[in-house]
């Protein structure tokens, strides 16, 4: 479990509600290796609960079990290094993905 204020994610009135309120968001990361130049997407759900003095836990989900957030722990499905950098990052509320399928 990380907190936002540690890791410069959320603020107290971040993007995903008032203070105070919990959220889901469907987050797809893209990694690379520093090894090998491997370059893959993970997908998570991850869920934000308010914590004492402002702070905000984040939980990160793959297939219903927690797992480890991509920022401190993520391994090469090639070379299986842990030497892997987080490139980029697309939220989505839980439901949009959804409902974009459907259509």
């Amino acid at each position: 479990m990380r907190l936002a204020s540690e890791t410069g994610g959320l603020s107290e009135a971040g993007s995903h509600g008032r203070f105070g309120s919990s959220c889901e968001t469907i987050e797809r990361y893209r990694l690379a290796c520093r090894r090998c130049s491997h370059r893959w997407t993970s997908q998570y759900l991850v869920r934000r609960r308010p914590r004492g003095g402002g702070r905000v836990a984040e939980l990160f989900y793959q297939h219903d079990t927690l797992v480890p957030s991509p920022w401190s722990f993520a391994e090469c499905p090639r070379c299986s290094a842990s030497w892997v950098r987080v490139v980029s990052v697309k939220p989505s509320p839980v439901g949009v993905e959804e409902r974009s399928r459907t259509k």
